[in-house]
């Protein structure tokens, strides 16, 4: 047993000074490599640049909105009433327009647009 014993110190010793003398050899192989973060250049896209996207986004949906609804016969008499704005791609309808049916229709229209569930509503029913 006492043999097996030192066999097994022996070994453990062996790889101890093996372990050592490997990663002294492999050191300044990976000091020396650059890093992946250095590899590849990188944009920065600052808050400022995503809100103005946003902006823009949400002013051209607001446009073809409101240019929707100037080209509808039924909807067009009502647009003097109404404010349209967007805010993060969410669209909010308010004012008053002048009965359920033409509320309606103008809900639809925005919906096809933006979505039903981009659509926000406050408005109106004139008279009540």
């Amino acid at each position: 047993m006492n043999i097996t014993l030192r066999i097994i110190a022996a070994i453990i010793l062996a790889a101890a000074f093996l372990t050592t003398a490997f990663a002294q050899d492999i050191a300044p192989a990976i000091e020396s490599r650059p890093s992946a973060s250095a590899a590849r250049p990188t944009t920065a896209i600052s808050p400022t640049t995503i809100d103005t996207a946003q902006k823009d986004a949400d002013s051209k949906t607001t446009k073809k909105i409101n240019d929707a609804l100037k080209q509808d016969p039924e909807l067009s008499a009502s647009l003097k009433q109404l404010t349209i704005s967007t805010n993060g791609g969410i669209v909010t309808i308010s004012g008053q327009v002048p009965s359920e049916t033409l509320e309606d229709h103008l809900i639809t229209t925005v919906a096809d647009i933006v979505g039903q569930s981009n659509v926000r509503v406050q408005l109106e029913i004139a008279g009540e």
